[in-house]
C-alpha cells in the first residue's frame, strides 16, 4: 500500500501513512438515520442528540466500505482495498460498535480544533480514489464526482481526513534527538567485539545454604499469586512464580498403526498358522507384483552398447524396461496389497470406539449420581472410570485382534508444559475451529470447567464435559488418539508453601547462586581498573567473542546462551560505548535468565555503514521511530476514554466523563 503511494505522490503519503482510519458500511447507513432526538449526553455546553450521533457513525462506515484505493493482491494482482484501512484510524475501530459516539466525538473535536486538510490535498485524493456503489461496482469518483453521490462523498471523506489532521497536529510533536537516532543506529549497524570473563551462577552451587524457613516462606508469599515469567521486570528478571496454572487429569486410547497391520498379517482366515499365513501373503504380492511389474522397473537401460556406432535410423527402441526380481520387491509389494486391509481395519476399530464412547457417555451424561449409581454400561463396568476403558480395549482385541494402548493420566493434574511433555499423543493434533490443534492445546483450552462463563456458542460446540471423548486425533506415524477429560481446576494460588516447596527451595538457591556469582563479577570489574583483565579474572578462561550484532545471534566460542539471552547480552554491551573515561571500557553484564554473570571489555567496534552513508541511514532509522511511535500515540489517541476526557464528554446520567475501567473489571 504504501509503496502505491509512494510512486504516485508524497503528498499523499503524508495524508495516508501519517494519519487516516478504519472501515466503513453501505451507502444506505450514510443517508438514514434514527428519527429520534434522544439525547446521548453532553460535550461540554453542547447537547449530543441521536440522530447526529446515528448520522456520523454512517458516514464514517460509508468511507469505510465504500470509498476504496487501488493495491496490490498476494500475487501481484490489482486489487481495491479500504482507502481507511491504511491509516492509523483503524486503531479506532474495534471500538465503534462498542462506543457508537466516539466517531462524531473525534469529528467534533477536529472541528474544534480548526484541524481541517487543505484543498491541494483533497483534490490530490479524490483523484485516485474509486467508489463502491450499490450495486457491487467500482467506478473512478472522477466519473463521479458531480453526482449526489459524488458530493456527499467527498463531504465524508473531508470530515474523515479531518479527524486525521487532528491527530497530524498531535503526532507533530513526536521529535528523535540525536543521541536516540544514534543508538538505534548503533544497535542495528554496529558490530563489536568483546572479552568476556563468565562467572557461572551453577558453579555456586556447593557454596550456598540450606534456605532458612524464613526466607523460603518470604520466596513462597512474594510470587505465590504470580504465575511462572508473570513478574519479569527488569529488576526481577527470573520470572519466579507459585500459583498453579490451568490444569486437567485423563485418560487416552491410542491405536497404533502396527498394531493394526500385526492384526490384518495375523488374521486367521489367512491361515490356520503363522507359516500358513506367511504363505498366503506371499501368494498375494506375488500375484500383484506379475500384475503390476512396471511399478518395480529399474533404471531403463539401453539395448545398444553406447560405443557402437549407428549409421541407420533404428525402428527398435532404444530402451527397454525390466522389472527387478520378485525377492527384492517382496516387502513394497506386500506392503501394497495390505495397504487397503489396513485402512479398513482403522476404520472398523475406530468406529467401534467412537460408536460405544459416545453411546455410554449419552446414558452417563443423563444419570444423576447424587441419587443413583453411576449408569453401568454394556460392556459391565461404571462409564467413569479406566476399567471402562480397559473392557472396551478387550472387547476391541477379541473382535478384531488390535490391541490398543491405554493410559491413565491422573495420578496429578498437568498443565500445558506437561501435556507438551508426553511420549506420543503430544504429537498429535486435531481440527478445532477449522484450525490444527496440538494436543497439549486442544486438551486444556477445549475443557469446559476451564472455560469462560462468557464463551460464545461456537466456542461452547467445540467444549469437552468430563469424560466426553474428544476428537480423533493422529500423529506423523499414523497412530489414533481418543482422549478424555477426568477432572480439570483453574489456576489458583497454593493453598501451603508445602504445595510448592520443592520450586520454592530450588528458585530460592537459584536466586542466591546467581547473586553470589553477580557479586564476584562486581570484585573483578574493581579489580581490573587497576590492572589487567587476564588479572582480574584469576583462573578463569577469558571468552574473545566473533563479531556481535544486535538480533543477529552469533556462536560465542565457549559460551552457552540462548538467543534472547545474546540479545540481552547485546543491549547491555552498548553501555560499553558510554565509557568515556576509560581508553579499554569494562562493564558487568547480568544474564539472571541465563543464570550467569558477565565482566565484559570491549576489543573493537566498527560499523557497518560506510561513512558517506550515514547521514542517510539517520534519516532513515528517525523515520522508523517516528513510525513507531505514532502507533503507539495512534493507539491511545484514539482510545474512546481518552477522547471522551479531551473533548469532555458525559454520557447521560453522569456527572464527569467515563473513565477506562481497570484491567480487573475488564
Amino acid at each position: 500500500m504504501y509503496k502505491w503511494i509512494q510512486k504516485h505522490n508524497k503528498r499523499l503519503l503524508a495524508v495516508f501513512a501519517v494519519f487516516l482510519m478504519v472501515a466503513f458500511l453501505a451507502p444506505s447507513t450514510f443517508q438514514g438515520c434514527d428519527p429520534g432526538n434522544m439525547a446521548m449526553g453532553t460535550m461540554g455546553a453542547k447537547k449530543v442528540n441521536a440522530v447526529e450521533v446515528q448520522n456520523a457513525l454512517g458516514e464514517f462506515e460509508y468511507v469505510r466500505k465504500a470509498i476504496l484505493i487501488p493495491r496490490t493482491g498476494p500475487n501481484g494482482e490489482p486489487q481495491f482495498g479500504s482507502l481507511i484501512d491504511a491509516t492509523p484510524l483503524g486503531f479506532a475501530a474495534p471500538q465503534f460498535e462498542e462506543h457508537r459516539v466516539l466517531y462524531y466525538l473525534l469529528r467534533e473535536e477536529a472541528r474544534q480544533m480548526g484541524a481541517t486538510i487543505s484543498p491541494e490535498m483533497l483534490e490530490d485524493v479524490l483523484a485516485r480514489i474509486n467508489i463502491r456503489l450499490p450495486d457491487g461496482r467500482v467506478v473512478m469518483y472522477e466519473n463521479m464526482k458531480d453526482s449526489a453521490q459524488g458530493r456527499g462523498a467527498r463531504q465524508a471523506l473531508t470530515n474523515v481526513l479531518s479527524v486525521a489532521a487532528a491527530f497530524n497536529r498531535a503526532r507533530g510533536d513526536i521529535k528523535v534527538t540525536e543521541p536516540q537516532r544514534r543508538t538505534d543506529l548503533a544497535m542495528q549497524y554496529q558490530a563489536m567485539k568483546l572479552r568476556l570473563v563468565n562467572f557461572d551462577a551453577k558453579s555456586y552451587d556447593s557454596t550456598i545454604a540450606a534456605p532458612t524457613p524464613e526466607q523460603l516462606n518470604e520466596q513462597f508469599q512474594k510470587y505465590a499469586s504470580l504465575l511462572p515469567d508473570q513478574s519479569i521486570t527488569k529488576e526481577d528478571a527470573f520470572g519466579f512464580g507459585y500459583k498453579l496454572p490451568d490444569r486437567v487429569t485423563l485418560q487416552y486410547i491410542a491405536i497404533a498403526r502396527d498394531q493394526i497391520r500385526r492384526a490384518v498379517l495375523d488374521n486367521p482366515q489367512n491361515g490356520a498358522t503363522p507359516e500358513d499365513r506367511a504363505y498366503y501373503w506371499e501368494v498375494e504380492a506375488r500375484k500383484y507384483y506379475n500384475a503390476n511389474k512396471e511399478t518395480f522397473a529399474t533404471t531403463p537401460s539401453s539395448t545398444q552398447p553406447s560405443t557402437q556406432p549407428s549409421t541407420q535410423p533404428s525402428t527398435q527402441p532404444t530402451t527397454a524396461l525390466s522389472a527387478q526380481p520378485f525377492e527384492a520387491v517382496k516387502q513394497a509389494a506386500t506392503d501394497q496389497v495390505i495397504a487397503p486391509q489396513i485402512d479398513r481395519l482403522a476404520r472398523l476399530v475406530q468406529q467401534r470406539i467412537v460408536t460405544a464412547m459416545n453411546n455410554d457417555y449419552a446414558n452417563y451424561a443423563k444419570s444423576d449420581p447424587t441419587t443413583a449409581p453411576v449408569t453401568a454400561t454394556a460392556l459391565g463396568v461404571a462409564y467413569n472410570t479406566f476399567d471402562y476403558l480397559q473392557a472396551l480395549s478387550a472387547d476391541v482385541q477379541k473382535q478384531f485382534g488390535v490391541i490398543p494402548t491405554l493410559v491413565n493420566l491422573g495420578d496429578r493434574p498437568r498443565a500445558i508444559a506437561d501435556l507438551q511433555k508426553l511420549d506420543g499423543i503430544r504429537d498429535a493434533g486435531a481440527m478445532v475451529q477449522g484450525r490444527q490443534t496440538p494436543f497439549a492445546e486442544y486438551a486444556l483450552n477445549s475443557a469446559e470447567p476451564l472455560a469462560p462463563a462468557t464463551a460464545s456458542d461456537r466456542d461452547q460446540a467445540f467444549l469437552l464435559k468430563l469424560y466426553q471423548r474428544s476428537q480423533t486425533m493422529t500423529d506423523f506415524a499414523q497412530t489414533v488418539y481418543i482422549f478424555r477429560l477426568t477432572s480439570a481446576e483453574k489456576a489458583h494460588k497454593p493453598e501451603s508453601l508445602d504445595e510448592v516447596r520443592a520450586q520454592v527451595e530450588l528458585d530460592l538457591k537459584t536466586r542466591l547462586a546467581y547473586d553470589a556469582a553477580v557479586a564476584d563479577a562486581k570484585k573483578s570489574l574493581d579489580k581490573a581498573a587497576t590492572t589487567d583483565l587476564a588479572t582480574a579474572a584469576g583462573a578463569r578462561p577469558i571468552i574473545d567473542t566473533p563479531d556481535l550484532r544486535f538480533g543477529r545471534p552469533a556462536e560465542i566460542p565457549g559460551l552457552l546462551i540462548t538467543s534472547d539471552g545474546q540479545n540481552n547480552l547485546m543491549r547491555q554491551a552498548f553501555d560499553l560505548l558510554a565509557v568515556n573515561d576509560n581508553p579499554t571500557p569494562r562493564i558487568v553484564i547480568e544474564l539472571p535468565r541465563e543464570g550467569r554473570a558477565l565482566l565484559a571489555e570491549l576489543q573493537d567496534v566498527r560499523s557497518d555503514i560506510p561513512e558517506q552513508f550515514m547521514a542517510m541511514a539517520e534519516a532513515q532509522q528517525a523515520n522508523s521511530v517516528v513510525a513507531q511511535m505514532s502507533q503507539i500515540l495512534a493507539a491511545s489517541w484514539f482510545n474512546y476514554y481518552n477522547v471522551v476526557d479531551r473533548v469532555n464528554y458525559i454520557e447521560p446520567g453522569a456527572k464527569t466523563p467515563a473513565t477506562q475501567p481497570s484491567a480487573a473489571a475488564r
